[in-house]
C-alpha cells in the first residue's frame, strides 16, 4: 500500500525535485504538478502515521483509493482535513473542559 511507503517516498521526490525548485515553480507544468501533490500526499501520510493513525481508517483508505486512480488532488483534500482535525483535538487543554451532569 501507498501509506506504507511514506518516507522512502518523500525522500525519492524530493531527491529528484529540489524543495525551493517545486515551490517556486509548481505551476509551470505538469511534472512539477505532479510532483508537488505527490509530496503533499507523503507529508500527510507521514504525519498520520507518526499519530498513530492506522491505514485501514475509512478516510485513509478513501484517500489511498483516489491517490491510486490519480486524483492526489481530492485524495490530499481528505488527509488534510484528517490532519487539521487532529491537530484541533491536541490543541484542547483538557483543564479547560468543565464537565456538566450528574
Amino acid at each position: 500500500m501507498v501509506y506504507d511507503l511514506t518516507l522512502k517516498k518523500l525522500n525519492d521526490i524530493f531527491d529528484r525535485l529540489p524543495v525551493p525548485f517545486i515551490l517556486e515553480n509548481c505551476e509551470k507544468g505538469l511534472q512539477n504538478k505532479l510532483a508537488y501533490q505527490d509530496a503533499l500526499y507523503f507529508e500527510a501520510c507521514s504525519f498520520l502515521k507518526s499519530k498513530g493513525i492506522p491505514k485501514d481508517w475509512p478516510e485513509v483508505k478513501k484517500a489511498e483509493e483516489l491517490y491510486m486512480k490519480g486524483r492526489s488532488v481530492k485524495a490530499n483534500e481528505i488527509l488534510y482535513n484528517l490532519w487539521e482535525d487532529i491537530s484541533v483535538l491536541e490543541s484542547i487543554d483538557k483543564r479547560d473542559i468543565k464537565y456538566f451532569g450528574n
